[in-house]
């Protein structure tokens, strides 16, 4: 997840990391958050956390899915 108006990391750092993960056969996504910066709003809705709760079930495992069981 990377803001397209990031001054802190340029958002082609992530395309670049992206792609090179492609190219070694390494799942990945990569979804720029148009008008957000370093972080923010963009990267609380549901829909990124689905994101990320999707990457933990596929990696480890469905019991560890749920952020909020991750981060107590």
């Amino acid at each position: 997840m990377h803001g397209d108006q990031d001054d802190v990391m340029p958002p082609a750092q992530s395309v670049k990391l992206a792609d090179a993960l492609r190219r070694a056969g390494v799942e990945g996504t990569l979804q720029i958050y148009k008008g957000s910066g370093h972080g923010g709003q963009a990267f609380t809705i549901p829909e990124s956390w689905n994101l990320i709760e999707g990457f933990f079930a596929r990696h480890l495992g469905s019991e560890h899915a749920q952020l909020g069981d991750l981060l107590e």
